[in-house]
């Protein structure tokens, strides 16, 4: 602290010489003037003091009949001398000085350690949802809070914290291993999930219930995990593969009357981004009701590390929604690209028996109705619960 403010204040580092030595310390004394660091020589007396009391100092010394000589002046009061008919300069080291400490109380960058599981985007942008995000000042959130949000609102978290070095947050995260269900009897059927009949059955584990060329319906016991050996039951997850022939309706309906998106000429709107701040660089603005938009962020980088100061750039797209009207060729073969999408989506994996479908068209609509029958794995294991 005496440091700081003899920095502040300024500091004289000078030379007493010519004179009574003993005089001139027992003087500074007497007029309560603070020397210190005092070295004797030979012929010369060295010593440090405030450099608001160089004037009185030098008035002891002549009644020693000793000279002072200036070696060295340091500190804040000393450039404050020198700058007294500039303040302007004085006025920007204060406001420098100022904004260095008034900056370092806010986050300048986030980073996430030890999850492997949620992604570091997943967490920043809750945290950032509940009011931590980079450009807040830190002595505004509760980081206590936000960690026990973590811990609540993801099961993943275990244990969370939250550290600051300087500008920088880091969220430090454990990852907790979610424990299984846990059921008093262990085992499960496998039960059908669509109606159908059966073309092939295998059975690896259980107590089969169905064989091939039967028909079942949805929620029929394929293979049984239960087993009755006397009065006691015996349980098993039951495993398979039951591939059925199932009949999928098909009902899709495209209408003549189409809308798309007519778009006009981009505009870019642009922001100074401070602190969590967006500041307007674009004075008139248009309102447009209907657009697409784009953001990115230029940010200001110290060191590759990359500041929350940049340029925010919005790119707007203004557009209107149209309309056309298909003929009825254009409609019939947009009506089949949907139909195609829909098998496509539906059976990816192929499998498909027998296609019934009817096209048909007319000024409003064009429609595909009928049916598919295709071979599919029906089985789905179901838990016994007790």
């Amino acid at each position: 602290m005496l440091r700081v403010t003899r920095y502040l204040t300024g500091t004289v580092d000078f030379k007493f010489e010519e004179g009574f030595f003993e005089g001139f310390i027992n003087g500074c004394r007497n007029e309560r003037l603070n020397i210190y660091n005092i070295v004797r020589s030979e012929n010369a007396l060295s010593a440090s003091a405030p450099s608001g009391l160089y004037g009185e100092i030098c008035a002891v010394a002549a009644d020693n009949g000793g000279r002072i000589t200036v070696l060295r002046k340091r500190g804040f009061g000393v450039i404050a001398k020198k700058l007294e008919n500039r303040l302007g300069i004085l006025f920007g080291l204060l406001l420098c000085v100022f904004l260095i400490n008034f900056l370092s109380g806010f986050i300048w960058s986030i980073d996430v350690k030890g999850n492997e599981k949620l992604s570091e985007s997943e967490i920043i942008s809750f945290l950032a949802d509940n009011g931590f995000h980079e450009g807040v000042y830190y002595k505004s959130v509760d980081t206590r809070l936000l960690e026990n949000l973590l811990m609540s609102s993801f099961d993943e978290v275990g244990w969370a914290h939250i550290n600051r070095s300087g500008t920088r947050a880091s969220v430090e995260i454990s990852e907790a291993t979610v424990k299984p269900e846990i059921y008093e009897k262990k085992g499960a059927n496998l039960v059908a999930k669509k109606d159908g009949v059966i073309l092939k059955a295998i059975v690896s584990r259980g107590f089969r219930k169905v064989k091939k060329g039967e028909a079942v319906t949805k929620g029929t016991i394929l293979i049984s995990g239960v087993r009755q050996n006397g009065r006691k039951n015996e349980f098993e997850f039951a495993g398979g593969e039951f591939i059925a022939e199932v009949k999928e309706e098909v009902n899709i309906t495209v209408s003549a009357v189409q809308k798309y998106k007519g778009y006009y000429e981009a505009k870019e709107y642009k922001s100074l981004y401070f602190f969590g701040l967006d500041i307007p660089l674009t004075l008139k603005r248009n309102k447009e009701k209907t657009f697409d938009k784009s953001v990115s962020t230029s940010y200001l980088k110290l060191n590759s590390v990359s500041l929350p100061i940049g340029v925010k750039t919005e790119t707007v797209t203004p557009y209107k929604v149209c309309e056309k009207e298909l003929d009825k060729k254009s409609l019939k073969a947009l009506c089949k690209r949907e139909y195609e999408k829909y098998l496509n989506g539906s059976f990816s994996d192929g499998g498909i028996i027998t296609e019934n479908v009817k096209f048909s068209v007319n000024d409003d609509y064009a429609s595909a109705k009928g049916y598919v029958i295709c071979a599919e794995d029906i089985g789905e294991e179901v838990i016994i619960k007790y």
